[in-house]
C-alpha cells in the first residue's frame, strides 16, 4: 500500500457502493486503506475519508473510520467534518454525526441540530445523541435533545 494508490483509491470511491453491491475485495481494500491512513498520516486523506460511506454499515468496516479520524489533529478535521455534516449523502451524515463525538467544539452545534431536523430518523438520533453529549463536554448542560427527538419519531 502506497499514498498515491490510496488516495487515488479514495477519490474514485466518493462514496463507496451501497452495502447491497459492495464487494469483498472493495471493503478489504477499504479497510487496508484506513488502516494504512492511521499509522501513515497524510491530511489529503481526512476529506476524502469523511465522504466515502456508501452505506449504513459496510459490513463493519466503517467502525474503523473513527479510529482513523481520531489520529488526526482537530484543527485538520474540523473544517472537513463540518462540510461532510452538510453533505446531501445521509450515510455520510449519519457516520459523521458519530465521528463529531470526538471532536468537541461549539462549531458542531449548528450542523448537529440541523440534521435533528432532517427527515431520516436514524440521522435525527445520532445527531440529539452526538449534541447531547457535546453540550455535556462543553458546558456540563444535560439536554433533553434525545428525548426530544425520541418523542417526535414515536409520533409520526
Amino acid at each position: 500500500m502506497n499514498t498515491a494508490y490510496a488516495i487515488e483509491f479514495l477519490r474514485n470511491n466518493q462514496p463507496l457502493p451501497n452495502d447491497d453491491i459492495i464487494d469483498e475485495n472493495t471493503l478489504e481494500i477499504y479497510n487496508t486503506i484506513l488502516h494504512f491512513f492511521q499509522y501513515n498520516i497524510h491530511n489529503e486523506c481526512v476529506p476524502l475519508i469523511l465522504n466515502s460511506f456508501g452505506g449504513w454499515n459496510g459490513y463493519g468496516v466503517y467502525q474503523m473510520v473513527e479510529e482513523t479520524i481520531r489520529k488526526y489533529s482537530k484543527e485538520i478535521v474540523m473544517p472537513h467534518l463540518l462540510k461532510a455534516l452538510k453533505s446531501e449523502n445521509v450515510y455520510t451524515q449519519y457516520w459523521c454525526c458519530q465521528i463529531a463525538e470526538f471532536f468537541f467544539d461549539e462549531q458542531l452545534i449548528i450542523p448537529l441540530t440541523n440534521l435533528i431536523n432532517t427527515a431520516h430518523e436514524e440521522v435525527q438520533q445520532v445527531a440529539a445523541i452526538t449534541l447531547d453529549g457535546l453540550y455535556f463536554h462543553l458546558y456540563r448542560i444535560e439536554t433533553e435533545f434525545y428525548n426530544t427527538v425520541e418523542d417526535r419519531i414515536s409520533n409520526k
